[in-house]
């Protein structure tokens, strides 16, 4: 068999009378000759190597790329675009608790999903029918009204009080010293009602006359109001708890380990508990075992969730609300096979984007920072950024529906009724904004910045400012 050389530079056969290559006219003639069949074993082990060390340069790159991705985008890598989800998911409307349905306003954000909407119609002329003065320079959280009754934890300074204040006439029916700092809105449920500390208490009180009925310290700062759900409190500590506890005993029926501090409201209902930490992440829990079903990264969320049918929403610093199907459960190892999706995703091999479980849609407004809890109508999500903008999207695709600019400080979330969109800014400007169409004005003006969330009650709207003062407006 005649004998050939191998280049050493392209690996071509040459005959052993060539001095340069044929191919690359390399010098070739000091190369040891070999049969033809081993030269070409030469070669494909040559090939073989040469396409390893392509694939594995490859390798490095695109997982280096998809970590820089991941680390700067926080949940992802998302088509340029300022909506974009799951086209597999259903539209979804939302189921609001039945307690929506009543005039009270039970707790934080009305009820135990968070939802902040009244199911009333409203016509407000912004005539101011009573104030009520603390002695707090500033009242950090939003009264709770239940059968006529207003109920204010009054502040973090001087006056550490919880009120029970006549809603129609604005006299004290009665009033307790708590000691602590208070700066969380109570929750109510019956003859109850829950309010946290500080210091790390949960406290329960005979709503009639403020008489204490069980106390139980958690060991840990408190600065999350309290949610109660058909018989179960549950209150998130600073040090990493959510802790569900039995209303009428105040006995500990599971406590959460969430491994990060936490200082949002959880969102409830018949399935789940929902609430997001300070390390950008959505738990999402069994809410009668507390075993946890999903943890999906979000961007840091200054306020809470709120849950609706079958998706959680929450809006974060980033300019991102996000919607995710709380039905979902997480998997053995879904994250490292979700980045090993990402990897051949990156590679072209496949099509589809591996989205976190539990991704819906989401609605991104670069530049604008969302640090309130979304509220939540019949088929919309809406939510205020901290440019004094309020925006709402359509509950089931994240899709803008209307933007309106109240241009001024927005601090804290919005309230919606059956018609209207109130909304205060840092200036003390209270807004009616037509909840269908957008169109909006500003109908009165208030002593000091809007400090709170509104709060609606036949119809009638409660807020705080940062000057100690409660107001009821017509």
């Amino acid at each position: 068999m005649e004998k050939v050389f191998v280049c050493t530079v392209c690996s071509t056969k040459n005959l052993t009378s060539s001095t340069f290559c044929v191919n690359c006219r390399g010098r070739i003639n000091l190369n040891i000759p070999m049969l033809e069949e081993e030269a070409d074993e030469m070669i494909a082990d040559i090939h073989f190597k040469v396409r390893k060390k392509k694939f594995q340069r490859r390798g490095i790159l695109v997982s280096i790329t998809a970590a820089v991705i991941i680390t700067v985008l926080g949940i992802g890598f998302y088509p340029s675009s300022n909506v974009f989800f799951d086209t597999n998911q259903e539209k979804n409307t939302i189921d609001l608790a039945s307690d929506t349905f009543n005039s009270d306003w039970n707790m934080y954000q009305n009820n135990a999903i968070n939802s902040g909407f009244s199911n009333y119609t409203y016509e407000l002329d912004g005539k101011s029918v009573w104030q009520f003065q603390t002695s707090s320079g500033f009242v950090k959280s939003s009264p709770s009204i239940s059968e006529g009754v207003l109920y204010l934890l009054t502040g973090d300074q001087l006056d550490r009080r919880i009120v029970a204040i006549n809603a129609q006439s604005g006299h004290i029916l009665w009033e307790k010293i708590v000691g602590p700092p208070a700066e969380t809105s109570p929750a109510i449920s019956g003859k109850a009602l829950y309010i946290t500390l500080r210091d790390g208490s949960i406290i329960s009180l005979d709503k009639a006359t403020g008489e204490e009925i069980w106390v139980y310290n958690t060991g840990s700062p408190i600065f999350s109001s309290p949610t109660i759900y058909k018989g179960i409190l549950y209150v998130t500590t600073h040090e990493e708890l959510l802790i569900a506890l039995e209303a009428h005993t105040g006995e500990v029926l599971w406590e959460y380990d969430a491994e990060e501090s936490i200082t949002s409201v959880p969102a409830v209902n018949d399935v789940v508990v929902a609430f997001n930490s300070n390390s950008n992440y959505v738990h999402i829990l069994d809410s009668k075992t507390g075993n946890r079903r999903l943890k999906y990264p979000t961007g840091f969320a200054a306020g809470s969730v709120a849950i609706s049918k079958d998706l959680l929403y929450v809006a974060d610093w980033t300019g991102r609300v996000s919607a995710i199907n709380w039905t979902k459960k997480e998997r053995l190892f879904q994250q490292k096979i979700r980045t090993f999706k990402l990897n051949l995703y990156v590679w072209g091999l496949i099509d589809s984007f591996p989205f976190w479980t539990g991704f819906t849609w989401i609605f991104e407004q670069p530049g604008e920072k969302f640090q309130s809890t979304p509220v939540l109508s019949k088929d919309a999500v809406i939510v205020s950024s901290n440019s004094g903008k309020v925006y709402k999207l359509d509950i089931g695709n994240g899709q803008l529906m209307w933007m309106f600019d109240l241009k001024a400080k927005i601090n804290q979330p919005v309230v919606a009724t059956k018609n209207l969109v109130i909304v205060g800014d840092s200036k003390g400007d209270l807004f009616k904004i037509d909840i269908e169409t957008g169109e909006g004005e500003k109908f009165l003006s208030v002593n000091g910045s809007i400090s709170s969330p509104p709060v609606a009650s036949n119809n009638r709207m409660f807020i705080t400012t940062d000057t100690g003062t409660v107001y009821s407006i017509e």
